[in-house]
């Protein structure tokens, strides 16, 4: 049996469950016990949870990361029991850039952080490098948004899981390493050649990660969209964060792992012998009948990912969107799991 704990956040519920290792459909589990109440938290900080990556526990106590797609800042964080309370605040985009690609001044109204991993002591975070999920006024398409297209990196101090360096809520300080090469790194695999600077709009099924982990230099980035193989496997792509941190050579492998029809990756959290994967719907997941959230197993150098479970009984309007693993041990994972959109 796999033992498998979830706790949904924004704010919700917390569950521990066992479930078998092997399953031709992942059984439902419905949320118990106690809702994971936020204190302290800014009336103008995080509002739209989208990822979250936590240190190790202390006397009762993790310090963990989250991140918004709203905002061009993170939130330290710690969780003690059923509390969540902001520590402080991080910016890591300014409001003004320059572009890269073409060096024209951009305005950053957020950075659509979407995903964010430990590993070792350092956090990476994720941009989704995606579009807008509709066209402007006037418009049939949605341009890229280079705001979006970034990776950062930084370094705690593992007694405190907070970096040394003096930061601030507002201005991005260059002790943040921001990485703007990963399009051109994606685009030399053939299956993201045409998508990762196609001019699709988000729910037309355009270019978009979503998921994202790192451990011992494997970057693993989990696409939300487009999906592969007529809607039936999402695209995750393996890459060596070292070298793309210091400029040198990288190779993207491309994954792809079946999570259900029309079913993309939301968040992805490494364990020791594969990753946990958290899946939910591709397209627009606004109003309507949704599919249900899962979460999936795959394990080292396998190509099928395990079906763990279906997430069921969450508040109305909640989008499962960042996944954390707590605890693992022989016999399975801890984790916790961030839901968006919940009043």
């Amino acid at each position: 049996m796999t033992r498998f704990a979830r706790t949904f956040a924004s704010i919700a519920f917390g569950v521990i469950a066992s479930l078998p290792a092997v399953a031709a459909e992942p059984p439902d589990i419905g949320p118990v016990g106690d809702p994971l109440v936020v204190d302290r938290w800014d009336k103008d900080g995080i509002s739209d949870f989208s990822g979250v990556a936590c240190g190790v526990e202390r006397d009762g106590r993790r310090n963990c990361v989250i991140v918004d797609d709203e905002q061009r800042r993170l939130g330290f964080v710690t969780i003690a029991g059923s509390k969540i309370e902001l520590v402080a605040e991080m910016a890591v985009l300014d409001k003004t850039t320059t572009n890269p690609a073409s060096g024209a001044t951009v305005t950053n109204k957020e950075a659509d952080l979407e995903a964010v991993a430990r590993d070792g002591d350092g956090y990476w975070v994720f941009g989704s490098h995606g579009t807008k999920r509709r066209p402007e006024p006037g418009m049939n398409y949605c341009p890229l948004q280079p705001g979006r297209r970034h990776l950062y990196y930084f370094a705690v101090d593992p007694k405190t899981d907070l970096p040394a360096f003096t930061y601030d809520r507002s201005r991005a300080v260059p002790a943040i390493l921001r990485i703007d090469r990963l399009p051109a790194v994606l685009a030399k695999a053939t299956e993201l050649t045409e998508l990762v600077d196609a001019p699709i709009c988000g729910d037309d099924g355009g270019f978009t990660i979503e998921g994202g982990a790192v451990s011992g230099g494997k970057m693993m980035l989990g696409v939300r969209a487009p999906l592969v193989d007529d809607g039936t496997a999402a695209m995750i792509v393996e890459l060596d964060s070292k070298a793309l941190a210091e400029g040198a050579d990288v190779t993207p492998k491309v994954h792809r792992v079946a999570l259900g029809k029309d079913m993309g990756v939301r968040d992805l959290a490494a364990v020791s012998d594969g990753h946990l994967i958290l899946a939910g719907p591709s397209g627009s997941d606004d109003g309507g009948s949704l599919p249900k959230s899962t979460v999936w197993f795959w394990p080292k150098d396998a190509t099928a990912a395990i079906p763990l479970a279906a997430l069921v009984g969450l508040p109305v309007g909640a989008k499962p969107e960042g996944m954390a693993v707590l605890t693992e041990d022989k016999e399975g994972w801890s984790v916790l799991i961030l839901a968006d959109n919940v009043s």
